[in-house]
């Protein structure tokens, strides 16, 4: 053992640089810098552009229907408000079968998906809804609930697929942000 040479192998210089690397792929380990960005960041895209709306806290689809004459709201709301309205008129009728809307009512509306975001919220409309009853085209009640069953059906059945096409998901760009000011940091560092 006397032969042994006290000399390190490692010198202080290099062994304080290997240190400095530890602690620095630690940090950036407890950072998340080797994560995988989530990419629940969401973006509308539409007929007239997009729209950011962050992610996403809620998804639902919405209607939103109202019968008019002559400038006068008869009824409103949800498709399924304005269907049992129509519907509790066609059973105190005398034919339900062949009951028409008066000359000059109309139905108009608009169904779609909504979506409430963490930096706004956005309403993407799918389907418009334009009745008009005139004296030489009037209406069947009967065939306007079939038609806004039909359209509420739709919009249920198919949201989900329809905000699968509108939206896309990135990286939220204020995470990449922060993170991009703490790598700043730290090269100045």
């Amino acid at each position: 053992m006397e032969g042994l040479n006290n000399r390190s192998l490692i010198s202080a210089p290099v062994s304080a640089i290997i240190i400095t690397l530890m602690i620095c792929f630690t940090a950036l380990f407890v950072t998340g810098y080797f994560d995988e960005p989530a990419e629940n960041y969401a973006t509308v895209h539409f007929d007239g552009g997009f729209k950011k709306i962050g992610v996403i806290g809620q998804q639902s689809y919405f209607s939103e229907v109202k019968i008019e004459k002559d400038n006068e709201v008869l009824a409103s709301g949800s498709i399924e408000d304005v269907v049992e309205t129509l519907s509790y008129g066609l059973d105190s009728a005398d034919d339900p079968q062949n009951s028409t809307l008066v000359a000059g009512v109309t139905i108009s509306g608009s169904a779609g998906i909504s979506w409430v975001g963490s930096e706004s919220s956005f309403k993407l409309n799918v389907e418009e809804i334009d009745m008009k009853s005139t004296s030489e085209s009037e209406i069947l009640v009967r065939q306007a609930i079939e038609e806004l069953n039909a359209i509420n059906d739709r919009i249920k059945a198919e949201h989900q697929d329809i905000s699968d096409r509108a939206l896309t998901f990135s990286e939220n760009p204020g995470v990449s942000f922060t993170l991009s000011k703490i790598i700043s940091a730290l090269r100045d560092f």
